[in-house]
């Protein structure tokens, strides 16, 4: 309900593009502030807490192209843990798609004069075109159609999505033809929650009529990313991650706002915030519950401080194709040598996106609110493959709490070769089935700048299950290898 009345339930919907930026936690009350000029905000003190629930499958992870998800509204945070059964209510289920994907311009394109400029007019300037790169990426329009079924319970919620068929006869038409458009094709999937956010919303919404149905944004605060057990028809989700900055997410018209006073201020204020764009909370959330789950395995690392591990480039597997998955993990399990650390194949994955340049010896990686300085990775082998080793942890880590700190830290505005960099992986736990040393097994996408996407294989050593660590890498070296080679007669990861 807005704020200062109790007003109809909550219903703010627009379908448009979305973009999504980090607001640095000091500067979230600055931008606040900022957005007073051009909108209104919309609050509901009643319930200032948004859950919101993601559904996917074990083995394959989140549906590709498509979000599915079920939203509730509360007047307190949870205390700790989040316990999902048969009968909890969501105020919503969301089915939304990508329908449409097109390059689009960054808001920072400003053109430089040639006059001479001063130290922060030179930080300025670079910070923009670090802006530049953060969006080339991310930054094209991302459309969404939306369904939703208004209130309803988590039992009729999977029924809803596992059985579309059987939702014939109560939903309308509409709803049930975009069920078996979207959802329809993941028969195979077997729904489960996977991942949950809580925040407090914020809304804002244009003081100019005429921009009403075109424009609205929104900043969520304390961001909490929760991963879920299942055990029979009980859910369990921990928190693994709080997010130490604001997200101010825009979904707009883009070609009615373009050369407007409203999206010429938007544009303005997106450089003047220095906004980097950053994945959506559900990407976030998956990272985090992959990283959550591959350390509560326990794994004692022979190799601390370092990371070992090896590659090759691969046919491009696209995020669509989710039974490639399936048959990698089919493949791995015809190892004599190898097999899948658990029972059931449990697909993990991370997304990556950073702008990168380097400064006196060492490489600067902007990622989030985190600037860290890294040396760079080395071979330590050649044949009878090559091996890298990276170091675990950045020579030094800055905690980024304002736009301002960009000003103070060493190396930003003399950055060379500044680029982009987008890496989305997906990959099984394998472990050797005698030594009991637990590798994963992934196929990596990567973008860097404009540059069309590569496809990897990566093989890396996380650590021991069984057996009394032995603290040398000659093993570990020899594993690589073997799962190299193994891995490159799979006529599905072959180069085309």
């Amino acid at each position: 309900m807005p704020s200062g009345s109790e007003g109809p339930p909550r219903h703010i919907d627009l379908e448009r593009r979305e973009d999504r930026f980090i607001i640095y936690v000091r500067d979230t009350r600055e931008l606040i502030e900022a957005l007073s000029t051009h909108t209104r905000q919309l609050t509901f003190p009643n319930t200032p807490v948004t859950r919101t629930v993601y559904f996917g499958d074990v083995t394959r992870g989140l549906p590709p192209g498509l979000s599915i998800k079920a939203r509730s509204y509360e007047r307190e945070r949870l205390p700790g843990r989040w316990d999902l059964v048969s009968d909890s209510r969501f105020e919503f289920l969301e089915i939304k798609r990508t329908v449409e994907v097109s390059q689009t311009p960054t808001p920072s394109q400003h053109r430089r004069t040639d006059r001479a400029k001063s130290r922060s007019e030179k930080t300025r300037d670079t910070m923009v075109e670090i802006l530049k790169l953060s969006g080339s990426i991310l930054g094209h329009s991302t459309y969404k159609s939306k369904n939703r079924k208004p209130r309803i319970n988590l039992t009729d919620l999977m029924r809803v999505i596992g059985n579309p068929k059987s939702t014939r006869k109560t939903i309308d038409e509409e709803l049930y033809i975009h069920l078996l458009e979207t959802v329809g094709p993941f028969e195979d999937f077997r729904w489960l929650p996977v991942i949950g956010t809580e925040y407090e919303r914020t809304h804002f919404v244009t003081l100019d009529d005429q921009y009403k149905d075109v424009f609205r944004a929104t900043l969520d605060t304390r961001v909490t990313h929760y991963a879920f057990d299942t055990n029979g028809n009980e859910h369990v989700g921990v928190p693994v991650g709080t997010e130490d900055f604001s997200r101010f997410e825009i979904k707009l018209d883009e070609a009615r706002l373009t050369n407007t006073e409203l999206g010429n201020w938007l544009d303005q204020t997106i450089v003047k915030f220095r906004a980097f764009r950053i994945p959506s909370k559900k990407y976030r959330g998956m990272t985090l519950r992959s990283m959550y789950q591959t350390r509560r395995e326990g794994l004692r690392n022979e190799l601390p401080g370092f990371r070992v591990y090896a590659e090759f480039a691969s046919r491009p597997v696209r995020y669509r194709d989710h039974e490639h998955y399936v048959n990698l993990a089919r493949y791995i399990q015809s190892s004599k040598t190898f097999g899948l650390y658990h029972d059931e194949p449990h697909l993990l994955e991370q997304h990556e996106h950073y702008v990168q340049g380097t400064h006196k010896g060492l490489s600067l990686k902007i990622s989030g609110s985190q600037l860290d300085y890294w040396r760079d990775r080395k071979p330590i082998a050649e044949t009878p493959i090559e091996i890298f080793r990276e170091d675990a942890q950045p020579v030094t880590s800055v905690p980024l709490t304002s736009r301002q700190d960009f000003d103070k830290a060493t190396g930003v505005a003399k950055m060379k070769n500044r680029q982009s960099h987008y890496i989305r992986s997906r990959w099984f736990l394998v472990e050797h089935r005698r030594s009991g040393r637990v590798y994963k097994v992934g196929l990596e996408r990567r973008i860097r700048g404009g540059e069309r996407p590569n496809y990897f294989v990566t093989v890396e050593y996380v650590g021991r299950a069984r057996g009394r660590p032995l603290f040398d890498r000659t093993p570990i070296m020899k594993d690589l290898a073997a799962l190299f080679r193994f891995l490159r007669r799979d006529p599905l990861l072959k180069p085309s």
